[in-house]
């Protein structure tokens, strides 16, 4: 009897989260709108726009019919190419002096996105979460989504530890928008582990932490998130000025060894 109960308030809550989670990103658009930063970070905009749509439709379609798959088919694969070309182009913001590196993390970012989309296919016998559906193709979709997660994850990861071992100076916005998209780029990561080594009872329960996670995570871009322009650039490790000089000479000298090497 207390399954029975719980089911339709798990639901509940499930679509209760995701108004809201509409309403955050509307918030949040808004936001960037009058602080100047649509323009800075247009694709993460159009994510984040993307995101509040697919949810709003999806709250007017009935879950589990072939309309609500047929959107979930079309739907996912511009969010999975804009979920990856929002890591780009908060790389290329982090590095825009140093084209060299942009351009060899650009080819390692895409190399590690094939690879991980194959290996989490070739895994794909060892998943749980296996049981028949009446939408097998969700199970593909799940892992290469696993595989994308994984990938910004990682990269996301590589370039929090780069900022906190280069004095590069940035804006406060650009930390900020760095350590949140990486806070998460892990939810999205962890929600595609407990989905594909879970049982498939479970997904409604993971769905409910993947929003309250996604809710805290737009959150914090609406409270954090400071006029374009407003905030001076500073270092966020402290450095004496020849220590600063010496490492950063290093890193010019790996771009313009990257520069030389791409012109052969």
């Amino acid at each position: 009897m207390a399954a029975s109960n719980l089911m339709p308030s798990l639901i509940m809550c499930i679509d209760s989260l995701s108004v809201l989670e509409t309403i955050l990103c509307v918030l949040l658009l808004r936001q960037m709108w009058l602080f100047g930063l649509i323009r800075v970070y247009r694709l993460f905009s159009a994510l984040v726009l993307l995101q509040a749509l697919l949810i709003f439709v999806f709250l007017l379609v009935h879950k589990g019919t072939n309309l609500a798959a047929l959107l979930y088919r079309l739907s996912t694969p511009p969010a999975w190419i804009l979920s990856i070309l929002v890591i780009y182009e908060l790389y290329a913001r982090l590095l825009h002096d140093y084209p060299g590196i942009v351009t060899a993390g650009r080819w390692m970012l895409s190399a590690a996105t094939v690879i991980a989309v194959v290996v989490s296919l070739l895994s794909s016998p060892i998943d749980w979460n296996v049981a028949i559906h009446k939408f097998p193709i969700t199970y593909y979709y799940s892992y290469v989504q696993r595989a994308i997660s994984t990938t910004q994850m990682l990269f996301m990861l590589a370039m929090t530890v780069f900022l906190r071992w280069f004095p590069i100076r940035l804006s406060r916005n650009i930390h900020v928008h760095t350590a949140i998209l990486f806070l998460y780029c892990l939810v999205k990561f962890s929600i595609s582990l407990l989905y594909n080594f879970s049982d498939a009872s479970f997904t409604d329960a993971i769905n409910l932490v993947d929003l309250i996670g996604s809710c805290l995570c737009f959150a914090g871009w609406i409270l954090q998130f400071g006029p374009n322009g407003t905030d001076a650039p500073a270092n966020q490790i402290k450095v004496d000025s020849e220590q600063e000089a010496r490492i950063l000479l290093k890193l010019r000298a790996i771009n313009d060894t990257l520069v030389g090497a791409g012109k052969r």
